[in-house]
């Protein structure tokens, strides 16, 4: 008897879980519409805070969230304008990209002969420690 009253608590807990995984799937999606923001996937996992496996478990959901992918105009292909103008763009950053990598390069160099300048400096400088020391050590060993 207990077995049964559990087993059902059970299934009541689950069909209520996944009836509000659903509301907030449905939620999401509205709002999303709403913003008129891109929709996805993705989009619509992110906002009900469920994984994407969750959504492609809910066949009837997954086919609205397409349905509405494939008509929002945000998702058509850009024009050729908008294609020169995204070239125009992506050459402006390349170059900025290769000044910058440029001047990267030059910067590490100098760091590098900095560097470089220091470590002989220290290298002399605990040179002179070591010498200093041994004369050290030397004249406590001939002072009585």
């Amino acid at each position: 008897m207990k077995n049964a009253a559990a087993t059902q608590a059970l299934r009541d807990y689950g069909q209520a879980r996944s009836a509000d995984t659903r509301r907030r799937i449905e939620t999401a999606v509205r709002s999303i519409r709403k913003d008129k923001t891109p929709i996805s996937v993705n989009a619509v996992a992110r906002r009900a805070q469920v994984s994407r496996s969750t959504i492609y478990r809910h066949h009837d959901l997954l086919q609205t969230i397409n349905a509405l992918r494939a008509t929002s105009p945000r998702h058509t292909p850009p024009g050729p304008a908008a294609d020169s103008a995204n070239n125009t763009l992506l050459d402006a950053l390349r170059h900025q990209l290769r000044q910058l990598q440029i001047q990267h390069r030059q910067e590490i160099s100098i760091l590098k002969s900095r560097l470089k300048e220091h470590e002989e400096a220290l290298a002399a400088a605990n040179g002179e420690i070591h010498r200093l020391t041994g004369r050290l050590d030397q004249s406590q060993r001939c002072t009585p």
